[in-house]
């Protein structure tokens, strides 16, 4: 049978479909990117992918690395003889090299006060042991010692019972450590949670995207992840004023550590007070209500009122994030109309926004 010119010609026109499997981070700020520059989030990685055409990267992994000379001091900084050393040490230098898993123990590492070196918080209305997360602070012959332990822990194959803390009659610990529990649970469930996405591409940029796989050693498949990881690089968040040491760009690339974390109430959070403009109606609604419920957030020390997160008011500083990762759901239901307000931690009948209790700050009443 002689083929048909015409059906050829026709076929060659039809997109093809290739599909993605995109690791919880990257498909998190794939999204954001996609809400930056107002696309769907197949259409962001086509054009990801055309933009990756454009430039001619050789590096397989993003970092500050600028020269050979700060390439080796900082990989001398990463290496250490101890397994549980260089972890730490990846986590303090290069957090956005930690795969998901690996970010659950880091969670569970900052969390643990027996490795810290504390100090005193005074805050108008209380006083909280905290400890300092640097690496001159850490005890690393402590995580050495119980380093099986934690990453027994981490992977849902020990309890957290199991590990070693100081004595602390701060609530808010209780609260963090049983926020890292209920992730370490559904870490074990889901495990190094990944997406799959199916992108549509003409054949011409099938063909590309192809050749340029084959110049990078890559799988099509792996091409696309980097060229979706590299576009972060070309969205401009903006949100900085020039100054004669910076030009006013923020990029994704530049707040990807930081608008990333396991837990999806902390992601929200940064997200909603770094860039609100990026949320959908729905999160509007869940932000109004997290910002009027009062035990959320920290009293500020100037005012007898709840102070509102601002761009310029770093979240750490204020919001409660262990008290909004117990109650979560809660939020969300309320948000989406499925639940009351009553429902809420502390609500009070009659009055518009859940408030305080001064005598005992760290409580919440159920």
């Amino acid at each position: 049978m002689k083929s048909n010119p015409e059906k050829k010609a026709a076929a060659g026109k039809r997109s093809q479909s290739v599909s993605v499997v995109l690791d919880s981070k990257l498909r998190y700020l794939a999204e954001i990117g996609a809400r930056k520059h107002r696309r769907s989030l197949s259409n962001y990685i086509e054009w990801a992918i055309e933009a990756s055409f454009k430039k001619n990267v050789s590096r397989e992994h993003h970092t500050d690395v600028n020269n050979d000379e700060s390439s080796a001091s900082w990989l001398d900084q990463l290496w250490d003889a101890y397994e549980s050393d260089r972890f730490v040490k990846l986590a303090f230098n290069s957090p956005g090299l930690l795969t998901n898993e690996e970010l659950v123990l880091w969670k569970l590492i900052r969390a643990n006060n027996f490795l810290w070196a504390e100090f005193i918080f005074r805050s108008p209305d209380m006083i909280d042991r905290k400890w300092i997360e640097s690496d001159e602070h850490f005890h690393y012959e402590r995580l050495r010692e119980y380093w099986d332990t934690f990453k027994a822990v981490a992977r849902g194959e020990a309890d957290l019972s199991t590990l070693p803390t100081l004595p602390t009659t701060d609530s808010n610990h209780e609260l963090l450590n049983k926020s890292v529990e209920g992730q370490i649970a559904k870490q074990k469930a889901l495990g190094d949670h990944t997406s799959v996405i199916s992108v549509r591409l003409s054949p011409k940029l099938r063909y590309f995207t192809e050749l340029a796989a084959r110049k990078h050693r890559r799988s099509v498949s792996n091409y696309i992840e980097w060229a979706v990881a590299d576009s972060f690089q070309d969205v401009d968040l903006g949100g900085l004023p020039e100054t004669p040491n910076h030009i006013g760009i923020v990029t994704l690339a530049d707040k990807s550590n930081y608008l990333w974390d396991v837990y999806e109430s902390d992601r929200f959070v940064k997200l909603a007070s770094d860039y609100p403009g990026l949320l959908t109606h729905e999160e509007q609604i869940l932000w109004n209500i997290i910002c009027s419920t009062n035990l959320l957030w920290r009293e500020h020390e100037d005012s007898d009122n709840i102070t509102p997160l601002t761009n310029y008011m770093a979240p750490d500083t204020y919001f409660i994030y262990e008290r909004l990762r117990e109650h979560w759901d809660k939020f969300k239901a309320v948000a989406k109309g499925e639940a009351e307000l009553t429902a809420l931690p502390g609500w009070t009948h009659g009055r518009g926004v859940p408030k305080k209790n001064h005598d005992t700050p760290d409580q919440i009443d159920e």
